[in-house]
């Protein structure tokens, strides 16, 4: 065999070789780059919950036990007590609901009041639930800010500011906000809970004042809403999980409303 052959040979081989040798190099955890992530995904969730220290908290008992079932049904029937997920109401009128770093959910109590029932606000919990653990929030905001931004966190309020603006006001993308309505269908139905409380939130407020839809965030994103109460559906159908286990005792939901 040519000696030039033989030789090209052996430096496709020895490349395969090393190839494959850099492939099976965990790189992330030599240069700690989740570690990183965590630490920036902490630092900015705290320097975000500070600007609502002096926010009102909704501390009614109905209010806070209700929702308490919800989120422990979804989070028990779906093994995500690693996430060490907090959910917060904040006593405010407008219909919103938003996940922040740290693994929070915030719910405006104007939401819960407007929800025909226990299974649309379960919907929307699942639904940021998968923003949170998808790490969708992060994403989003190293979209929008960029990492350098969220790299000096440390700097200050005002970025504590744009940053939570940017979680209240401004849209996921098309497939980080499909992948959170198809996998929260996929938590509902493990936690036998009627899936249809999603694309019944949805396709309702769409009905209301186009003003209106401007000051929710879940109207300020991609796909529009027909779209996506339309695969939304679609999930549920070829899931078949129509459950109607009720998650409230029907007292607990008429006092709720009755507040």
């Amino acid at each position: 065999m040519n000696k030039a052959i033989i030789q090209f040979l052996l430096l496709v081989a020895f490349l395969v070789a090393l190839w494959f040798g850099l492939s099976n190099i965990n790189w992330l955890k030599i240069f700690k780059v989740e570690e990183k992530q965590v630490s920036i995904d902490e630092k900015v969730g705290e320097l975000v919950w500070e600007l609502f220290e002096n926010q009102d908290f909704v501390e009614d008992s109905i209010y806070t036990e209700s929702i308490d079932t919800i989120v422990n049904k979804l989070i028990s029937a779906n093994q995500l007590e690693d996430l060490n997920l907090k959910v917060y109401i904040i006593d405010d009128p407008k219909v919103n609901a938003f996940a922040i770093p740290g693994n929070k959910i915030l719910i405006l109590r104007g939401l819960i009041d407007d929800a025909k029932n226990e299974q649309e606000i379960a919907g929307v919990i699942a639904h940021e639930l998968i923003h949170i653990k998808n790490k969708h929030v992060m994403k989003k905001l190293t979209r929008e800010i960029g990492l350098s931004v969220l790299l000096t966190v440390t700097t200050g309020n005002e970025n504590a500011t744009n940053i939570l603006k940017t979680l209240t006001t401004g849209a996921y993308d098309r497939n980080l906000e499909q992948e959170a309505d198809k996998q929260a269908i996929e938590l509902i139905c493990n936690a036998n809970i009627n899936p249809n409380g999603l694309s019944d939130f949805l396709f309702r407020l769409s009905q209301k004042e186009p003003e209106l839809q401007k000051q929710l965030t879940w109207f300020n994103s991609h796909p529009d809403t027909e779209e996506r109460v339309e695969y939304i559906l679609e999930e549920i159908k070829n899931k078949n999980c129509n459950n109607s286990i009720p998650l409230l005792h029907p007292n607990t939901w008429n006092k709720l409303k009755n507040e």
